[in-house]
Parts: C-alpha cells; sequence; structure tokens
C-alpha cells in the first residue's frame, strides 16, 4: 500500500498519462483525416491537369469535380466516425473499469 504522499501522485500520474493518451488518439485521427485530404489534393491536380478547360468540356470537369469532393468527404467521415466510435468504446470501457474498482472495494465490505 502506498504512502498517502505518494497516493496523490498516483492519481495524478494516471490522470495525466490518460490525458496524454487520449492527446495521442487525437493526433493520430487528425493524421489520419490529413492523408485523406491529401490524396483529394493529388486527385483534384491530376484532374486540373487532365482537362480541356473549354466551355465543351468544362460540365465534364464539374462532374468530376463533384464526384472526387463526394468522394472525399465520404472517406474522411468514414475515418473520423470510425475514430470517434473507437474512443467512444475505449472511454466507457476505460469508465467502467473506474466504476467497477471503486464500488468493488465498497461491496467487500
Amino acid at each position: 500500500m502506498p504512502s498517502r504522499s505518494n497516493v496523490n501522485t498516483l492519481i495524478y500520474d494516471k490522470r495525466v498519462d490518460r490525458a496524454s493518451l487520449l492527446r495521442l488518439y487525437e493526433q493520430n485521427t487528425i493524421n489520419k483525416v490529413e492523408v485523406v485530404m491529401d490524396g483529394h489534393v493529388v486527385r483534384v491536380d491530376n484532374l486540373i491537369k487532365k482537362s480541356k478547360m473549354t466551355s465543351k468540356n468544362f460540365g465534364a470537369f464539374q462532374k468530376s469535380m463533384d464526384l472526387e469532393l463526394k468522394r472525399t468527404y465520404r472517406e474522411a467521415f468514414s475515418v473520423s466516425k470510425r475514430s470517434l466510435l473507437d474512443l467512444v468504446s475505449d472511454q466507457t470501457s476505460f469508465a467502467v473499469q473506474n466504476l467497477e474498482s471503486g464500488v468493488s472495494k465498497l461491496w467487500r465490505t
């Protein structure tokens, strides 16, 4: 059993550790979305280079650009949604474990 002065340090360390893990998770999600956006930039650049910017071909360019935007939005949404659902699952598990460890001490007596 740790001393009383050490208990505060342990509690603080656990909170800091949890906050740093959440920040790392957030950064990983941001990086995943940035990869999606980088792919979008490359694809838009290719669309612009391949398009013939005449009044006749402008409608086809617009249609291609709309499809690319929809694809990018769908992909970014999917990545962020999965990431947030994973985070919710992790946070729920963390909260349940904390409650269980705290309450189990009361029920043992």
